[in-house]
């Protein structure tokens, strides 16, 4: 949320969306991705959370890419400050930091990208036509098959 929020900040009109799980989205395509890794030490669990914007990546190099993608300086036709972009996304973390889970939950539902969008889901080595119906707290992605079954996911990729 925190990221989707900045993106909003700093382009005033655009909306961002959350692609399920970890992508942000803008006009239906990706502008950023957000990575986390968990290890073990035997102790504690440990998280390592990356994420990746496209900031003022020019459109030739955006077309080799192979998903539709834009940048942060396309959506707004002007180069972006970074350095505006990371204050916005702290000051965003800070706020999401001091709320309850369910609040940040509730906005995560409202900024799911695909939410009643029949849309392609890659998951497990098989291509299923899905509906999205939202996120579970849980993370996992609540979709409806052709066939009107209603079940979760944790794998797998939204296509549109």
């Amino acid at each position: 949320m925190a990221l989707v929020e900045a993106t909003d900040e700093l382009l005033a009109t655009k909306k961002a969306a959350i692609k399920w799980p970890n992508d942000v989205m803008l006009d239906d395509r990706k502008v950023a991705g957000i990575l986390a890794e968990n290890t073990w030490d035997g102790r504690q669990l440990l998280a390592i959370v990356g994420v990746g914007v496209n900031i003022n990546t020019p459109p030739a190099d955006l077309a080799a890419l192979p998903s539709p993608a834009t940048s942060l300086a396309i959506a707004c036709g002007q180069d972006v400050d970074r350095g505006e972009l990371l204050k916005a996304l702290i000051r965003r973390m800070n706020h999401w930091l001091e709320q309850p889970v369910p609040e940040l939950f509730k906005s995560w539902q409202s900024r799911l990208w695909g939410r009643g969008q029949r849309l392609r889901l890659l998951d497990l080595g098989e291509e299923h036509e899905v509906i999205v119906l939202g996120a579970a707290p849980d993370g996992s992605l609540r979709i409806r098959l052709p066939d009107g079954a209603e079940r979760t996911t944790t794998t797998g990729e939204l296509i549109l």
